[in-house]
């Protein structure tokens, strides 16, 4: 399976569709791979999301098809009816990267509970922060501190909840 849960697809568009894969004009079935590796057409209704950047929300393993975002969950959509949707990012929260035995020490020496409260102390800080900025009574170094002690703050929340479940959620989101 090319894809997984979170990533982001393109439906591939009508003239991409015509161009690579046979027509079949047999009812609602409109297109099939080619040459077809297993009996799997694109129906009508699917056509309609032809063009669209989609989320997969669901991979079926088993039957090599996957369930996305913008059908209800109501087709099986495979991996030669999509092309990689690619976005452009400045940044990517991800991408920050703290030694992990300074999280881990950061844990044993002040306790889960207390970083939490820290956690929750950093994003109060950066809310006022933005307040003042609004007022004229902060400059954007303010801002960018406060941006800072925010995202440690969150990459160690991120530790303690789980890297794996929080970046599958990002991906989702």
């Amino acid at each position: 399976m090319k894809y997984k849960v979170g990533d982001k697809v393109k439906v591939k568009t009508l003239a991409q569709l015509k161009e690579k894969h046979h027509f079949v004009p047999d009812g609602n079935v409109c297109f099939a791979e080619a040459p077809p590796t297993r009996w799997r057409p694109m129906s009508e209704s699917m056509l309609h999301h032809c063009g669209q950047e989609v989320t997969i929300v669901k991979v079926l393993e088993e039957s090599g098809c996957y369930l996305i975002n913008k059908d209800d969950r109501s087709h099986l959509w495979e991996d030669w009816m999509f092309e990689e949707f690619k976005t452009e990012t400045t940044s990517s929260f991800v991408e920050l990267k703290i030694d992990e035995s300074a999280l881990k020490s950061a844990i044993e020496k002040w306790g889960i509970e207390f970083n939490k409260r820290m956690a929750v102390e950093e994003c109060a800080e950066f809310i006022d922060v933005i307040m003042k900025a609004s007022r004229g009574r902060a400059t954007l170094d303010d801002i960018a501190d406060e941006i800072a002690d925010v995202l440690i703050m969150m990459i160690l929340m991120r530790y303690l909840a789980g890297k794996k479940r929080v970046d599958d959620r990002i991906k989702y989101k």
